[in-house]
C-alpha cells in the first residue's frame, strides 16, 4: 500500500473525520459490530500499520509457529480437498488460537478489516486502501482448496492452530469480535467425505 490509509487524502471535502466516520459506519456494517468497536479496531489497526514489524502475537494470537514447525498442524492439511465438505462452524477467539506464522502483514489485515469477503487486489500497492474496491480488481483465488473462510486444526489436546486465514481472523480479533466463522479440522474427529455423485444411467 503507498501510504497508510489514514494518511489518504479525503477526496469528497469531507475532511479527516468525516471520512473516519465514513470508514468507521462502513467497517461496522461490514463485520456486523458495533460502530464503537469499529473505531477501537481502526485505532488498534492504525497502530500496526505504522509499527516497524507486526508480529502475530501482538494481534491476539498465541504462539507463532513456522509452517514448517511440527508443533502446529500437519502439514497435508493446507491444500486436503477435504476442506470442501465441511460445514463452517462458530469458532470462540475467546480462547487461545494457536498461530501458524510469526509474521503478520498490516496491509493484509486491513484488508480484511475494510472490505471482508474479498480477494485481494491485483495490484498489491492497494492492498489494504479502503478506497479502492478489489471487486472488479482482484487476484484470481486458487481452485485446488476452498479459501472463502479460515480454516483452522484442532489437535488431540483441544488447542486450536491456524491452517490457512491469520489475516481474516486478526481482523475479527481487532474489532473484539467473541466468535469468527471458520471451518475446523478436528483430529478426535476427522471430516468424512461426501459420497461422490453416481451418474445417471443411460
Amino acid at each position: 500500500m503507498t501510504a497508510a490509509w489514514h494518511d489518504y487524502n479525503d477526496q469528497s471535502g469531507g475532511g479527516y473525520m468525516a471520512r473516519t466516520k465514513r470508514l468507521k459506519t462502513r467497517v461496522a456494517e461490514g463485520h456486523g459490530v458495533p460502530e464503537h468497536a469499529a473505531g477501537v479496531g481502526m485505532r488498534a489497526l492504525r497502530e500496526h500499520l505504522n509499527a516497524a514489524s507486526d508480529r502475530s502475537t501482538d494481534y491476539g494470537f498465541t504462539g507463532g509457529y513456522d509452517h514448517s514447525d511440527s508443533n502446529s498442524y500437519p502439514r497435508e492439511l493446507l491444500n486436503h480437498k477435504d476442506w470442501d465438505h465441511m460445514e463452517p462452524q462458530q469458532v470462540s477467539l475467546r480462547q487461545p488460537i494457536h498461530a501458524s506464522q510469526s509474521d503478520m502483514h498490516a496491509e493484509s489485515v486491513a484488508h480484511n478489516f475494510f472490505h471482508p469477503g474479498k480477494p485481494h487486489p491485483a495490484d498489491l500497492d492497494e492492498i489494504g486502501n479502503p478506497d479502492h474496491d478489489p471487486t472488479h480488481d482482484s487476484m484470481p483465488l486458487p481452485t485446488h482448496v476452498r479459501t472463502d473462510l479460515p480454516r483452522l486444526y484442532r489437535n488431540e489436546q483441544g488447542q486450536m492452530h491456524v491452517v490457512d486465514g491469520h489475516h481474516r481472523l486478526a481482523a475479527d480479533m481487532l474489532l473484539r469480535k467473541p466468535h469468527a466463522k471458520a471451518l475446523v479440522w478436528d483430529a478426535s474427529n476427522p471430516p468424512t467425505k461426501k459420497p461422490d455423485e453416481q451418474l445417471p444411467l443411460f
